[in-house]
């Protein structure tokens, strides 16, 4: 025998051997696997239990979030009726508080006197300028009153009222030495809100009431004591009052605000924040509907719940399109001036 078949016979050995041991391996694993058939099995099963399971618990979450959805539209339902409810319980505690019976026969009362007629007959009547003031004493010598003494209807007086102003505002009124002019101080500050919003919304009421009362005029041209008029505003809007027999006339608006822009507002029929009594002319008889402090709690503030309380009594208003007043708003420049600690 060749030593070349000695080799390829070894060789051949080697290779049997070889695949005897890969089958026995082959049949070890096959053993193996086949103990851990049972043990797959269970997990498989398990498995499928906790498959089941967590459909279950779904299927319980999708109903309890149904239920859910459906007692969230049932709350929502009761909101929406409690708010329309509140709503219609807000109107009456609004339509008591502001007398809206009482005005309407105080004002057919006021139409039948003879003193109501005066103010549409008097061919020179004398008109009262009401400013209420606290801390602008500077702008109210310099701005609000010049503007109010330089009117083209002459028969003017003007009084101030201080909101428990410091004594600089007396002095500086009485160094404008003009007979025109009238100054009274409460010596008390009115119990204003504490919440700032809703003590914007009625600072000054208590002077702008009670300068109406120490007016002698038979109309009534209330102003800011930092705006001003233009020189023509008593006289337009006197014409315009007694031509059309109304107990207030108003004018447009010039908005200064302050980065430098102008803008001019008006409405008809008047409207919040499109109508302000700076540019408007009263009948001095529509005093008995003042100016009140509760309607900060209102949510309203107290010029335009004067306002709205004149036009549900009846009061005849009428508009120009002219511009009569210079408004200079303050709300954000005075906060801490206007502030009820203050």
């Amino acid at each position: 025998m060749s030593q070349r078949t000695i080799v390829r016979a070894r060789h051949m050995r080697w290779r049997l051997l070889q695949a005897f041991e890969d089958v026995r391996s082959a049949r070890l694993a096959a053993e193996a696997t086949r103990e851990q058939i049972p043990a797959l099995h269970s997990a498989l099963a398990r498995s499928h239990e906790q498959a089941a399971a967590l459909e279950t618990a779904l299927a319980q979450i999708e109903t309890e979030l149904q239920a859910s959805r459906l007692q969230q539209q049932e709350i929502h339902v009761v909101l929406e009726e409690t708010r329309r409810e509140l709503q219609r319980h807000g109107r009456v505690l609004e339509l008591i508080y502001e007398e809206e019976g009482e005005n309407l026969r105080r004002l057919n009362e006021l139409r039948r006197s003879s003193a109501y007629e005066e103010a549409f007959t008097d061919p020179d009547p004398l008109v009262s300028v009401i400013i209420p003031t606290y801390l602008q004493h500077e702008l109210l010598v310099t701005r609000a009153i010049p503007s109010a003494l330089a009117q083209t209807h002459r028969n003017i007086e003007i009084v101030v009222v201080g909101d428990g102003a410091p004594e600089a505002t007396a002095r500086a009124i009485e160094d404008l030495n003009d007979p025109r002019v009238r100054y009274q101080n409460l010596t008390v500050r009115a119990p204003y809100p504490e919440d700032p919003m809703e003590f914007w919304r009625v600072a000054g009421t208590p002077p702008w009431n009670a300068a109406w009362e120490l007016a002698r005029g038979r109309w009534i041209a209330p102003l800011n004591d930092d705006d001003s008029f233009r020189p023509e505003h008593v006289e337009m809007l006197l014409d315009a009052a007694r031509n059309g027999r109304c107990e207030v006339a108003y004018g447009a608006i010039e908005h200064h605000r302050p980065d430098g822009t102008t803008q001019v507002v008006n409405s008809w029929p008047p409207e919040s924040h499109r109508f302000g009594w700076q540019a408007a002319l009263v009948h001095a008889g529509l005093g008995f509907m003042p100016m009140q402090l509760g309607s900060g709690a209102l949510g309203v503030p107290g010029d335009w719940s004067a306002c709205r309380r004149m036009r549900r009594a009846g009061v005849r208003f009428v508009k120009l399109d002219d511009v009569v007043v210079d408004y200079f708003p303050s709300l954000l420049r005075d906060r801490e001036q206007t502030s009820p600690e203050a």
